[in-house]
């Protein structure tokens, strides 16, 4: 029963930390561009995120790159925005992650580790102790 909790755990962190770390990671690292979204190629976005499911997609261009994919919270309201492409995905961006969003971010680095330690740590057997003899 362990494993399968500490795997579950596991991959809870791993969407939180996709949903919230990753639009974190390109507020810090990326290029802020002006984003224009492309009506009608949106995807609707899956569940409740960022606690219980996956962003919305949708087509958008700015400078350097004309089929692009913006990614984040409400990008399917948003037809011109300030967003940040990724440093090494040059097609990808992300609009910029809330205050909550990046707690969440810190947060799901200590979820994940505690599922890792869940599912590889064993648990003690508790035994009973041995009965002490005494010799007169």
């Amino acid at each position: 029963m362990r494993p399968l909790a500490g795997l579950l755990i596991l991959l809870y962190g791993l969407l939180l930390a996709l949903n919230t770390g990753l639009p974190t990671v390109g507020k810090l690292a990326g290029d802020q561009v002006q984003v224009t979204v492309r009506v009608g190629d949106c995807a609707a976005p899956l569940g409740k995120p960022p606690y219980g499911g996956l962003y919305g997609a949708c087509g958008a261009s700015w400078a350097g790159s004309e089929d692009g994919m913006l990614f984040g919270d409400k990008v399917n309201y948003v037809s011109a925005s300030d967003a940040y492409k990724y440093p090494l995905l040059s097609d990808y961006a992300v609009l910029s992650p809330s205050n909550t969003d990046q707690v969440a971010a810190i947060t799901s680095l200590l979820i994940i580790t505690l599922g890792i330690l869940l599912l590889v740590t064993e648990r003690k057997a508790r035994s009973e102790p041995e009965p002490v003899s005494v010799d007169p």
